[in-house]
C-alpha cells in the first residue's frame, strides 16, 4: 500500500476515534482515575470535606453489626455518599415516624437516589453539590437504595440499605 493512504487511513481513525471519545461513547476504563475536586462555595463542602464528615458520622453512628444509626436524641440527620459504585454508609438503620433530614451528595459524578419501596424518588444528583431531603419512613421494614442514574458498568450493583425499626 501506499503511504498517502495508510497516512489518509491513520489520519481518519484517529479524528473518528476522537470525536467518539470527545462524546463519550468511546472512552478508557478510568474509574481508579482521580476527577478535579470541587470547589467550596457558600457553604457548599468540597467532595474531601464532606468525606470527612460521612466518616466521623459513621464513627459517631454505628452498631455492631456494621449499620448505622443516629444516637436517640441526637440529630436526625443523615449523611449519604455516593460515589463509583458505593453508597457510604452502605446500611442505615432509622427508626418509623422519625424525619430524618438526608444530606446526600455525588462524589464524582452525577447519580440518583431512589428508596424502594417507598415514594422517594428518583431523585437526580448533581457531582459535588449536597442536596437535602427529609424523609419519614412510616413502615418498619427493610428498604433499599438504589442509584437512578446510570453511572456506569458496577451501576447496576450500586444499592445501600434502610432497616427502619
Amino acid at each position: 500500500m501506499n503511504s498517502l493512504y495508510l497516512n489518509r487511513r491513520t489520519f481518519l481513525a484517529s479524528l473518528g476515534a476522537g470525536m467518539l471519545g470527545a462524546s463519550g461513547l468511546l472512552s478508557a476504563d478510568d474509574n481508579d482515575a482521580p476527577l478535579p475536586e470541587p470547589v467550596s462555595v457558600e457553604g457548599t463542602p468540597t467532595v474531601l470535606e464532606f468525606e470527612a464528615r460521612v466518616k466521623k458520622f459513621i464513627e459517631q453512628n454505628s452498631l455492631e453489626d456494621g449499620s448505622v444509626q443516629p444516637k436517640a436524641g441526637a440529630s436526625t440527620d443523615v449523611l449519604l455518599l455516593l460515589k463509583r459504585f458505593t453508597f457510604t454508609p452502605a446500611s442505615l438503620e432509622l427508626k418509623k415516624n422519625v424525619a430524618y433530614r438526608f444530606q446526600i451528595m455525588a462524589g464524582d459524578i452525577p447519580h440518583g437516589v431512589w428508596i424502594k419501596p417507598s415514594e422517594y424518588g428518583p431523585i437526580s444528583l448533581t457531582a459535588g453539590e449536597v442536596l437535602e431531603r427529609s424523609f419519614t419512613f412510616r413502615k418498619p421494614g427493610r428498604y433499599f437504595i438504589f442509584c437512578s442514574t446510570y453511572c456506569g458498568p458496577g451501576h447496576d450493583k450500586m444499592r445501600a440499605q434502610v432497616q427502619v425499626v
